[in-house]
C-alpha cells in the first residue's frame, strides 16, 4: 500500500509574505470593517498556509498532471498517426505510454520538472 506523500512546506519570500499580509488586512478592512494588525495578519496567514496550503498545492499538482497527461496523449496520437518511417505505431505507443507514466511518477513525488 502506498503511503501518502508528506505535506509540502510552503514558503514565500519576504516580499510575497508582506503582500499577502496586506491582502488579508485589506480584506478585513473592506469586507468586515475591522482593522487587522500586522502580527494578527501574519498569524492568520501562517494558519492558512499550514492548514489550507497543502490542499491548494496538491490541487495544482493534480491539475498539472492532468494537463501533462492529456498533452502526452495528444502527442502520442500525433506520432502514431504520422509514423510512416517503418518504426511502427506500436513502438511509438509504448514510448509515449512510458513517458506518460514517468511524468505521473515525477509529479506524484513532488518533482516540478517534467
Amino acid at each position: 500500500m502506498r503511503r501518502p506523500a508528506p505535506a509540502p512546506v510552503i514558503r514565500f519570500s519576504k516580499e510575497e509574505t508582506q503582500a499577502l499580509v496586506r491582502a488579508l488586512q485589506g480584506y478585513f478592512d473592506r469586507e468586515l470593517e475591522q482593522k487587522l494588525g500586522d502580527i494578527p495578519a501574519q498569524m492568520l496567514l501562517d494558519f492558512l498556509i499550514e492548514s489550507l496550503g497543502p490542499a491548494f498545492y496538491n490541487r495544482g499538482l493534480y491539475d498539472a498532471q492532468a494537463v501533462v497527461a492529456a498533452r502526452l496523449d495528444e502527442l502520442g496520437d500525433d506520432v502514431r498517426s504520422n509514423c510512416g518511417d517503418g518504426s511502427g505505431p506500436e513502438n511509438a505507443s509504448r514510448e509515449f505510454t512510458g513517458l506518460r507514466i514517468a511524468a505521473a511518477v515525477r509529479i506524484e513525488h513532488g518533482e516540478t520538472s517534467v
